[in-house]
């Protein structure tokens, strides 16, 4: 009889959101009522509205417990005196909703369940007396439901389909008892397994079903919900976008329209750049700030050409466009010079950036602040280097486990080739030195050829490449590409893996484990040259503790 009345009220409000020409304005699940509003007057009316109904039947609306989210901040959450908290995010139904819609945490949290469900059952899948098949149905029945509930709301772009590929083969390396370290392909790991449907096919199946139920009914709510428009237009201008999050101008620069001329022929004024912050802003007022993700380490290693002063300006805002939209944890740079360094320091306030030296080019490693925490650095001389090139590298912590990231930029050119390998040497040497429950990443602009490795007899057994381990995917083995990549303007075509990714893991505690390797920088800008003459590397890697 409450719902009744309750409904009535609600529904002869012109409060809401209109979709397919119907006024949405409340939803209800057993004792949990959810109101919508296009506005804060609006919701505001709604709630008084059901306080007032709820107070006829003798029930009271807790303000305390009622909480407020909004896509665009709210000046006054006040209800008769009473204040309201405003949220970035809430459970409803054992699901996450946030304001901006996105579902790439709720998609990390339940793959991190999934783990979590999977260290329950350890003692069952290191059995040796159960069989293969009988621990794939556990995870069919226990593990996998757990990974893909509420999966059939989720909006799963590129990065997500690739975190749940890289669940669903670490979850049967670990039935086959199979360590990350083998050189083992994941082409193998699933014809070994012989799964009737990949996890990603799984969610996309539970999609279908429920998009099929929804189109047998005649009516209802969420059949409206899943067709209907809203109504209105969105406002003029461009898709808000992920570019210049972490670049913000300082407080006590003012933003310029337009970048000051060149001081000088060898020397590019890069401080000032037009800036628009206005979206991050109202971001950070109502709180939402992305949440760290302890499972994921994401690295760019990138040969930024700072020796080439053509479109300089241009060039250096497209490097940064890339790191803001990528926003990595850490960033290798290499032909680093001080004007783009200077650059650098004023607009990624998020990164510490530690240089390897400061005079005429140079490389540069950055490090999220608000995962990174820096313990240590150290700048290595090549001693027999014509090219004042050397070896950095920063120790540092990602949420408890120990790293050290180091770069260099090797000798260039053909003719440096015994130099070139006596740096790669002491690289590897170095990396050799790091304690072993250290994990060691190493990237950078290496200029080797393959037949350079084969040289020294190839990486030492506990070194891997990491683009070798990934199983040589063709779509980013060359970063040097003279036939794709026009800046250098050379008649000749010719293609090298000149940068390059090793890793050596950490004999014990949390494992860091490659999953995709991708080129960055392929798109030309609009001074029709790419950022770079080389292409950046992308790489993504899981976290197990």
């Amino acid at each position: 009889m409450q719902n009744t009345s309750c409904d009535v009220r609600l529904e002869e409000s012109k409060a809401g959101v209109k979709i397919a020409g119907r006024n949405i304005n409340n939803l209800r699940y057993a004792d949990d009522t959810t109101l919508m509003a296009e506005s804060e007057e609006e919701l505001r009316s709604l709630i008084t509205k059901l306080k007032e109904e709820s107070a006829k039947a003798g029930l009271q609306l807790n303000i305390k417990k009622t909480k407020i989210m909004a896509t665009t901040p709210i000046d006054n959450r006040q209800i008769e005196g009473e204040s309201m908290e405003a949220v970035a995010d809430f459970i409803f139904l054992g699901a996450k909703i946030k304001a901006d819609a996105d579902c790439s945490q709720e998609i990390r949290r339940y793959l991190l369940l999934g783990r979590r469900a999977m260290a329950n059952l350890d003692k069952i899948m290191k059995s040796r007396d159960i069989t293969l098949a009988t621990k794939v149905s556990i995870d069919k029945a226990i593990v996998f439901p757990i990974v893909t509930y509420g999966c059939e709301s989720w909006t799963i772009r590129k990065a997500e389909r690739r975190k749940i590929d890289a669940f669903e083969l670490w979850y049967w390396r670990k039935i086959l008892r199979v360590p990350w370290t083998t050189r083992r392909s994941n082409q193998s790991i699933l014809q070994e397994i012989m799964p009737d449907c990949s996890l990603e096919g799984r969610i996309l199946e539970a999609k279908l079903k429920y998009f099929g139920h929804i189109m047998r009914r005649q009516e209802s709510l969420e059949k409206i919900t899943m067709l209907g428009k809203m109504e209105g237009k969105r406002k003029r201008s461009r898709p808000r976008r992920a570019l210049n999050s972490y670049f913000e101008p300082p407080l006590d620069e003012p933003a310029m329209d337009t970048m000051p001329p060149p001081v000088t022929e060898t020397f590019v004024d890069l401080t000032g750049e037009s800036s628009d912050n206005s979206v991050p802003a109202a971001v950070e007022k109502i709180g939402l700030n992305p949440q760290d993700d302890e499972s994921t380490l994401s690295l760019i290693t990138w040969n930024i050409d700072g020796l080439d002063l053509k479109n300089l300006p241009e060039r250096a805002r497209g490097v940064c466009s890339y790191i803001a939209l990528y926003s990595p944890d850490v960033v290798f740079l290499q032909e680093v010079i001080p004007p783009l360094f200077d650059y650098l320091q004023k607009r990624a306030v998020s990164y510490t950036i530690i240089p390897g030296n400061t005079d005429a080019y140079f490389t540069a490693i950055m490090l999220k602040k608000s995962r990174v925490k820096i313990i240590k650095h150290e700048i290595i001389r090549f001693p027999t280097t014509s090219m004042m090139r050397n070896l950095l590298a920063v120790h540092a912590t990602v949420f408890g486990n120990e790293l050290c990231f180091m770069t260099s930029h090797l000798e260039s050119t053909k003719d440096h080739g015994e130099e070139r390998l006596n740096q790669l040497k002491m690289v590897l040497a170095k990396m050799k030195e790091v304690p072993e429950s250290t994990t060691v990443i190493f990237g950078g602009d290496t200029n080797l050829r393959d037949k350079e490795v084969a040289k020294i007899g190839g990486l030492p057994n506990n070194i891997l490449d990491i683009w070798e381990f990934l199983g040589k995917p063709e779509h980013c083995k060359y970063t040097w590409d003279t036939s794709q990549n026009t800046n250098l303007e050379a008649r000749y075509n010719c293609k090298m893996r000149f940068d390059r990714l090793f890793l050596r893991a950490a004999s014990a505690g949390g494992q860091i484990i490659p999953q995709s390797l991708d080129l960055i920088g392929l798109e030309k800008l609009d001074c029709g040259r790419f950022p770079s003459d080389h292409w950046g590397l992308f790489c993504n890697f899981d976290v197990v503790l």
